[in-house]
């Protein structure tokens, strides 16, 4: 399948750009996706309400998926100082047929608790702010940051898309404690699904 793109970028100036793009894109199921014996574990993250507080879920692969395609836009601005300091926002607005996901509806829930199968979940629209920041805080360490917010995440007759949370906040730390050595500490949030 093509999977065509166009970007451009312009500077304004040595610290600020634009940048935009259209891309179509194509992605098959994975092998795990795809596998009728494997079981997926969310590991706590990304389960459905009521049970994305209570620890896994368990997402069983469907050999019945198809592939998913998508038609993807951005436009975003970016600044990247002389001092260290840089950022950027971008919009982001994704047009999706055949989606893949985990599915909403329990299978065998009464035997195997919070076990849902991968399943196309049709036409779909995701849309977004995504924003990053770093600076350097001195020669030995660094700040990075991440925040996406979901604007839209839903299937076209309007029923939400699973597992994906209103919005993540990504941070870490890094301390440049030799040559060849970087300490990271890091953390993520994520908000309601």
């Amino acid at each position: 399948a093509w999977s065509p793109g166009l970007n451009a970028t312009y500077a304004f100036s040595d610290e600020w750009t634009m940048k935009l793009g259209v891309a179509r894109a194509f992605k098959t199921p994975n092998l795990y996706q795809l596998n009728p014996n494997y079981v997926y574990s969310t590991n706590g993250n990304g389960c459905p309400f009521p049970y994305y507080r209570q620890g896994p879920c368990y997402i069983l692969g469907n050999p019945d998926l198809e592939p998913e395609r998508s038609l993807n836009k951005e436009i975003g601005i970016a600044y990247e100082g002389a001092n260290g300091v840089a950022g950027s926002l971008t919009w982001f607005h994704n047009d999706y047929d055949n989606r893949i996901a985990a599915g909403l509806e329990q299978i065998n829930g009464d035997v195997v608790p919070r076990l849902y199968r991968w399943e196309n979940q049709g036409e779909a629209v995701i849309s977004g702010i995504e924003g990053n920041f770093s600076t350097d805080l001195g020669e030995r360490f660094a700040l990075n940051a991440n925040l996406t917010k979901m604007i839209k995440s839903e299937k076209k007759n309007g029923e939400p898309l699973s597992l994906i949370p209103d919005y993540t906040v990504n941070a870490s730390l890094d301390w440049y404690a030799g040559d060849a050595v970087t300490v990271t500490l890091s953390a993520t949030v994520y908000g309601e699904i």
